[in-house]
């Protein structure tokens, strides 16, 4: 859709990753949850604090959200006080529509060559029953492609332009026909350009301001896939979200 709106929050652009709030932390009291929004050039992480209380509300509750070093953090929500990567909420009543909370999430830096993207967010909340949330969310980097819609000459053009690439090969492999990992692709975000026998070329995009492409070239044989990636940036061209 070109606009979603959740619990209040309305986002132009928004598709929403799943439709299903994640739990992924919780306490007698109180729980969090989140649903990711994929905008063109940043990640939307929607957090969602759920008050468990039977008839009390949860009051003075403090929000830390700590995200990749090699991204920012913009936090928003409605009748919340903000600070920073802090955020504080007056209060959650039971039975109301949960707390909302916006962590708008885009890359200031390269990516690293090791390690996972999480977003680690602790909630401390007070009340009849105090008591705090920690959570890591993981971030797949498949959350920051965007599938770009292209055929075989422009992928072409693009591919002779483009000065950084990085090869790999991924041995063995489950992966039966091309058309299977076409779906693997699809999974990561790479939009389908053409099979060509054995051949399989997509293209994508990070999900950030400036144009950072990525374009793919899989062949299948042997009990392997060999893949190329090209990219404007030597960080992304060495990522492989399918591998």
């Amino acid at each position: 859709p070109s606009s979603v709106t959740l619990n209040g929050f309305q986002m132009q652009g928004a598709m929403f990753s799943s439709p299903t709030l994640v739990q992924v932390g919780g306490s007698p009291h109180a729980a969090l949850s989140w649903v990711g929004a994929l905008l063109p050039n940043e990640l939307v992480v929607l957090l969602h604090i759920h008050s468990l209380m039977p008839t009390e509300p949860l009051v003075a509750v403090d929000v830390q959200v700590d995200k990749p070093a090699c991204m920012s953090v913009k936090l928003e929500g409605p009748a919340v006080k903000i600070s920073g990567s802090s955020a504080r909420i007056t209060q959650v009543r039971p039975g109301d529509d949960p707390a909302v909370l916006a962590a708008r999430l885009s890359f200031a830096a390269p990516l690293p060559k090791t390690g996972n993207l999480s977003l680690v967010v602790a909630v401390k909340y007070d009340g009849i029953q105090a008591g705090r949330i920690n959570a890591e969310i993981p971030l797949p980097l498949a959350l920051f492609f965007r599938p770009v819609q292209s055929n075989t000459q422009q992928f072409g053009g693009m591919w002779q332009k483009l000065p950084c690439n990085h090869k790999l090969r991924i041995a063995p492999t489950a992966v039966s026909d091309p058309e299977h990992f076409v779906a693997i692709l699809q999974r990561a975000n790479f939009a389908k350009v053409e099979i060509i026998k054995s051949e399989i070329i997509s293209v994508s995009r990070v999900a950030r301001p400036g144009d950072c492409p990525l374009l793919c070239h899989a062949r299948l044989g042997g009990g392997a896939v060999d893949v190329t990636v090209k990219s404007t940036d030597e960080s992304w061209a060495q990522v492989f979200p399918f591998a």
